[in-house]
C-alpha cells in the first residue's frame, strides 16, 4: 500500500496537473512514480529535467538502462526493476542482457567496466578505488563517460529511494527482485 498516494487526473491541480498531462501526452499514460512525485512539482520537474539532460550523454540508452537495472537490483527497488526491465527491452536489451545487467555483468569489456564502476559507486557510496578507474579507462571508458555514470547512478538512487520512501505501487509488468 502506498505511503504517499499518487495524484489522479481529478486530484491533480495547477503545475502538478500540467506535468501529469505533459507526461501522459508523451508516454500515453503517467506512471505512478510521476503521479506520486507530482505532490511536489519542483521535485518532479527536477527528475524530468535531469532525466532529459542525461538522454544526451555519450552513454547509450542501453547502457543507461543497464545502470538503472543494476541500481534497482542493488537497492532492492522492485518498482524501478520492473520499469527498467521494460524500458531496457525497449532500448534493445535482450532478456539475457537484462539479467546480466542486474548482476553487473556484460560480455563486452567496456560495458562490463561501466557496470563495475556503477556498482562500486552504489556499494561504496562514491568511493571508487583508483584501480577500478584505471581498469575502466583501459576498457575504453572516457572521462566524460565516468562523469556520466555518476550522474546516471545519482538519478537512479533518487528514484530508488523515492519509491522505497513512498511505497510506490508497481504499475509495470512486475519483475521479482
Amino acid at each position: 500500500m502506498p505511503r504517499i498516494e499518487p495524484m489522479s487526473d481529478t486530484t491533480a491541480q495547477g503545475k502538478s496537473k500540467e506535468l501529469i498531462d505533459t507526461i501522459k501526452s508523451k508516454m500515453g499514460g503517467c506512471p505512478n512514480i510521476f503521479r506520486t512525485m507530482a505532490h511536489s512539482p519542483a521535485a518532479l520537474e527536477g527528475l524530468l529535467g535531469f532525466s532529459q539532460a542525461l538522454s544526451g550523454t555519450t552513454l547509450s540508452a542501453a547502457d543507461r538502462e543497464r545502470i538503472a537495472l543494476l541500481a534497482a537490483q542493488l537497492n532492492n527497488c522492485g518498482y524501478c526493476l520492473s520499469a527498467h526491465s521494460m524500458l531496457g527491452g525497449m532500448a534493445g536489451l535482450s532478456p539475457e542482457a537484462i539479467g546480466a545487467a542486474r548482476k553487473g555483468d556484460a560480455s563486452d569489456p567496456k560495458t562490463k567496466a561501466i557496470l563495475t564502476i556503477a556498482a562500486e559507486l552504489i556499494t561504496k557510496r562514491g568511493r571508487v578505488p583508483n584501480d577500478q578507474l584505471e581498469s575502466a579507462r583501459a576498457a575504453g571508458v572516457s572521462d566524460a563517460q565516468l562523469v556520466e555514470i555518476v550522474a546516471v547512478v545519482a538519478l537512479n538512487l533518487f528514484t530508488n529511494y523515492f519509491n522505497h520512501f513512498a511505497s510506490t505501487e508497481i504499475d509495470f509488468p512486475k519483475v521479482e527482485l
